[in-house]
């Protein structure tokens, strides 16, 4: 008996990993996120603009729920994230994301685009001091494309 229980502990155990369930506490990844610009700094056309985009990060379930608001619109979504605290770094995985229709000026809707395929292809999710950084995987053919997307915790 005791067998089989210490099995089952450690298939559950292997399980949990193998799933890619969170292995922090949710306050890590929880709250208000402002974003402060892409790993090769904001273009300048969007620098100005950027300090209204924001990233809501809300606990739900075993993931997250996402919500905020982009350059002009807002959107929402949900996230999948296996995190671990002692290397402060972990994976992500968002689902469709959804926003509002509204326009604006061209340059809005074009640092709006690069933001919304920039959160959609994150993969790793880094957290260091009180700044939040989501990367895709791949970099793109064009070096001055970025691939990381830094937010800054928002103060309450």
């Amino acid at each position: 008996m005791i067998r089989f229980l210490s099995f089952s502990f450690l298939m559950t155990v292997f399980m949990a990993c193998e799933t890619g369930q969170l292995t922090s506490t949710p306050a890590e990844l929880e709250g208000a996120w402002l974003f402060k610009g892409y790993d090769n700094s904001t273009t300048p056309e969007c620098r100005e603009d950027a300090r209204e985009v924001t990233l809501d990060i809300t606990r739900q379930g075993n993931g997250f729920e996402i919500s905020g608001r982009s350059f002009i619109n807002i959107y929402s979504s949900s996230a999948d994230v296996s995190y671990n605290p002692s290397t402060q770094s972990g994976t992500i995985k968002f689902s469709a994301i959804g926003s509002t229709k509204m326009g604006g000026p061209e340059n809005l809707m074009a640092c709006e685009v690069v933001y919304y395929q920039l959160l959609a292809g994150a993969t790793t999710v880094k957290i260091e001091g009180n700044r939040l950084y989501l990367t895709r995987e791949t970099r793109p053919v064009d070096s001055s494309v970025p691939v990381t997307l830094i937010f800054e915790k928002k103060k309450v």
